[in-house]
């Protein structure tokens, strides 16, 4: 290091310097916090005015996380914790508050701006609970001898999960895009002429959800022994493509509002298209209890391999995270196909989808070659 840089080291490496960036970074939330705690009405009429019910709910619920958050972050007792709640926070917020993709003219471009300042800050906590948990010696929660990043990103493909079937669910007619037994009982109903069961939005996920599969299956096929890198990332821009492609024809669509058959089909196929390809490539890569879409067999293996069953169920964690992982997707996802349309939670999953894969093949285990 230079005699130059060294001040610079010093001010950098010092606990107030890091004390003040984190401080900057919350301030606004410690503020707006404390500022809905002295005007509890006005705070209710905001979470009123964003269509969030119970208002009194949603608003106890922003002045905690905007309160706790910080002070987490501040205390760093836990700030991964306190930064994982903001961010969450922040990213539903944007979405929430800044939907630019149904505005016109100055107040589109003024949301566009708000959003991706949101987006911004959510990589800021990010970055906060990565560090945090980085300097901690502790075994990863989802243990892997290699520390191969591999199960977590399936973790986070498990709650892209969530958020596809919640729009498929919630606007496309009681379909699923990613589960397919559903589709498979939903089609014997409607085989039957049970009310409220067309044969036709079934058909269409389960015939795009094989194509994707067949696609990913060749796909994956030609990556074999090449860098597994190579591999995910062209997997992860082929479905976050798709995802996107549905975002783009549910622009202004809401659960409730009229919309064409063709649009709708159009989505269901996209995203099932989406969801098959993801299917096949996780089921290549052969990593154990986490299929990110099917939790029948993860269910039966938590209660089968339990303590009370005679077992040791070793895998439990990586068991609880896919569920909770896909229950915490469907949840966000409801969430904004309720209060922002279809096009948010698609958006989103692609993102994830996109950003996760590149982490993930930024690891030095992804250079290692992609097995058939």
């Amino acid at each position: 290091m230079s005699a130059s840089s060294e001040p610079i080291a010093a001010i950098l490496s010092s606990r107030w310097t890091s004390f003040l960036i984190r401080l900057l970074l919350v301030a606004a939330y410690l503020l707006g916090g404390v500022s809905k705690l002295l005007d509890w009405p006005g705070a209710v009429a905001e979470q009123a005015h964003f269509g969030l019910h119970p208002p009194t709910l949603f608003a106890a619920l922003t002045i905690a996380v905007e309160l706790i958050g910080p002070a987490l972050i501040l205390l760093d007792r836990l700030a991964w914790l306190g930064a994982a709640a903001l961010g969450i926070f922040t990213l539903l917020a944007a979405f929430i508050a800044n939907p630019f993709w149904t505005m016109q003219g100055p107040e589109r471009i003024a949301a566009t701006n708000a959003f991706f300042e949101h987006l911004g800050l959510v990589a800021g906590f990010a970055l906060i609970a990565m560090l945090d948990l980085g300097k901690r010696d502790r075994k990863p929660l989802i243990g892997d001898p290699t520390h191969s990043p591999l199960p977590w990103l399936l973790l986070l493909l498990s709650v892209t999960t969530g958020l596809v079937d919640a729009i498929s669910v919630l606007g496309l007619g009681k379909v699923f895009t990613a589960n397919m037994t559903g589709n498979i009982v939903f089609l014997g109903l409607a085989a039957t002429g049970a009310p409220a069961f067309e044969p036709i939005p079934y058909l269409v996920a389960l015939s795009a959800f094989l194509l994707g599969a067949l696609g990913a299956g060749r796909i994956g096929r030609a990556h074999v022994g090449l860098p597994l890198r190579r591999w995910l990332t062209a997997a992860a821009i082929i479905e976050a493509l798709l995802i996107w492609a549905s975002a783009v024809m549910a622009f202004g669509v809401e659960a409730t509002s009229p919309r064409s058959a063709i649009t709708i089909y159009a989505i269901i196929a996209f995203t099932a298209v989406a969801m098959g390809f993801r299917n096949a490539t996780i089921r290549q890569l052969k990593i154990p209890d986490l299929t990110t879409t099917v939790l029948t067999l993860t269910l039966t293996g938590l209660a089968a391999d339990s303590p009370l069953a005679g077992g040791a169920n070793a895998n439990w964690p990586r068991r609880l995270g896919s569920v909770a992982a896909i229950f915490l997707g469907a949840g966000i996802g409801a969430f904004l196909v309720v209060h922002s349309g279809l096009a948010a939670p698609l958006f989103l999953a692609g993102a994830l989808i996109l950003l996760g894969t590149i982490l993930c093949a930024l690891h030095p285990s992804s250079s290692e070659p992609a097995k058939g």
